[in-house]
């Protein structure tokens, strides 16, 4: 008689994967200290997982049955039935900062994402995980001043500060139909709290209390992704796929609060304010060849300028973004480890949801990667080096390049086996 069963080894994975979305809506998401993440919800993330983020980020027509894409939910369904993938990618960043003559450098890491893709059948999958949408993070102080009613010379100083940002859990599915059309869905939750913090004090007068202000905004948000991958397969050497993703624009459930401490404390709650999320349309195209090579690249639209922050529609700006990535195995069948090793390139480049009277920032990424397999196993570990630049529309403005390292841990693990019994 034969009987599914699931091996102990994935059980193993599915709480490790609990304890992972568990350490990381939990832990604190200082995890940026660009100045510019004071502005809007903080920075975007995107979320490009596993070998994506050596391939400068693509996603909507990028489809595999070795990595989990929530670019585009209509990849789920490239799946091999007999396996479940479970994923999770790491960061450390180091970025120099610029301001005329003043130099500052910081280093930073961070836990990405998490994430599992199951297979229901062959042409049918599932997924689910937790990774960051935006983040946020800053710290900087200014001193000036002023004179008082009596003619008194009085030295202030102003710190200002922030923490935090917004995650997103989502649960996907996707089905391929006649071989070639693949629909999916993502169901979001946006949730976590932005922080902004500023203190007012005087240093050289204990006689004036110092002020401390913090806004809160606190997100808890439902919304939807969909999908839909076209593939066409020539010879069976070349294949074609053509993405499309669509996430409908809306405000979000927000909770905005305003905590004023000087010798008491006051909050306020401003129950009547409207944020927003805006329309999202992704593109993008891949081709394979020989399951070795794939050259892919992806477009984005953001209408952040429709969306409504702090009541206001148009204080944010349209975003966005392209994207071409590359990845070459140099054989199927390797005789040497080098020849089994995946080698990734990309290059993005974006504009900035934030506006400026002297016009947006700009993005411009590059991206080499590598997916290491480990010996004996379906596991794979995949690096990816990136180096970045935000580009500003006046010189004068801060200067910001980083260096980021991405370390992702793929395990493909035997989901259901048959045990024969007599």
């Amino acid at each position: 008689m034969l009987i599914p069963s699931i091996r102990p080894g994935g059980k193993t994975l599915l709480t490790g994967l609990i304890l992972l979305l568990f350490s990381c809506s939990v832990s604190a998401q200082n995890n940026t200290f660009s100045p510019y993440s004071r502005y809007g919800y903080g920075i975007i993330s995107e979320p490009a997982f596993g070998g994506a983020s050596g391939m400068g980020g693509i996603g909507y027509g990028l489809r595999t049955s070795g990595q989990i894409n929530p670019m585009n939910p209509a990849s789920y369904s490239a799946v091999d039935s007999l396996n479940f993938l479970f994923d999770f990618g790491l960061s450390a960043t180091y970025t120099r900062f610029r301001e005329n003559n003043l130099k500052e450098a910081r280093l930073n890491s961070n836990i990405e994402y998490v994430a599992i893709k199951i297979p229901m059948n062959k042409a049918w999958g599932l997924s689910l995980g937790l990774y960051e949408y935006t983040r946020l993070g800053y710290a900087f102080s200014s001193s000036g001043s002023l004179t008082d009613l009596e003619g008194n010379n009085l030295i202030y100083s102003n710190a200002y500060s922030a923490t935090g940002g917004i995650n997103n859990a989502y649960l996907g599915t996707s089905v391929l139909l006649f071989n070639h059309l693949s629909l999916g869905l993502n169901m979001n939750y946006k949730f976590g709290s932005l922080v902004n913090s500023s203190v007012l004090s005087y240093p050289y007068n204990t006689d004036i209390n110092s002020t401390s202000v913090s806004n809160i905004l606190t997100v808890n948000h439902f919304n939807i992704d969909a999908g839909l991958q076209y593939v066409q397969q020539f010879n069976n050497l070349h294949r074609l796929v053509l993405g499309m993703s669509y996430t409908p624009g809306g405000l979000m459930d927000v909770k905005y609060t305003n905590t004023t401490i000087t010798l008491d404390t006051l909050t306020q709650e401003h129950p009547g304010i409207s944020f927003g999320l805006p329309q999202n349309l992704g593109l993008g195209l891949s081709y394979t060849y020989d399951n070795r090579l794939i050259l892919g690249m992806d477009f984005q639209h953001q209408a952040w300028n429709q969306a409504p922050f702090f009541g206001v529609s148009d204080s944010l700006s349209l975003r966005t973004r392209v994207a071409f990535g590359a990845e070459y195995l140099p054989s199927n069948i390797a005789q040497r480890y080098y020849q089994a090793i995946k080698y990734r390139m990309g290059l993005h480049y974006s504009d900035s949801y934030i506006k400026f009277a002297q016009g947006n920032l700009k993005e411009l990424g590059f991206s080499l990667g590598l997916g290491l397999p480990l010996r004996n196993q379906r596991t794979a570990l995949n690096l990816a080096m990136e180096f970045g630049k935000i580009l500003t529309p006046e010189p004068s403005m801060i200067q910001e390049h980083y260096w980021r390292i991405k370390l992702n841990l793929s395990f493909n693990e035997t989901w259901f086996v048959k045990r024969r019994f007599n």
